[in-house]
């Protein structure tokens, strides 16, 4: 078994999985590009409920967290440029990407960080 150290800190990571140094959060391996499909596989119904609760957060849960992060970011910035009535769009896009996102996963397919729909 490989044990990692943080290259910042040098404190011990708690698994060869981690991404992120938990005392000083300095990034210890690269996010994967790809995101298999999980056994049990996550539920589309699930995802697209998180994102319409919150937008992002359905990509998230499926692990597209780069893209879930940047869906929430462009949703108050689009709303603040719009007063508010560009959000509607990305209230809609999320829940229906963050279900077919999903779906893809549910019938055993590979996606990318960044796939949409």
């Amino acid at each position: 078994m490989i044990v990692k150290k943080c290259p910042n800190c040098g404190i011990q990571a708690e698994s060869s999985n981690q991404f992120v140094c938990v005392k000083c959060g300095v990034k210890l391996k690269a996010l994967p590009e790809k995101i298999s499909p999980s056994n049990p596989p996550k539920n589309p119904f699930i995802a697209a409920t998180l994102a319409f609760l919150l937008v992002g957060l359905g990509q998230v849960y499926l692990g597209q967290v780069r893209k879930g992060v940047t869906l929430f970011i462009s949703a108050i910035l689009v709303g603040l440029l719009t007063f508010g009535v560009g959000c509607i769009v990305m209230f809609v896009i999320s829940p229906v990407d963050a279900y077919k996102i999903a779906q893809k996963l549910k019938a055993g397919q590979t996606v990318d960080q960044w796939e949409f729909f």
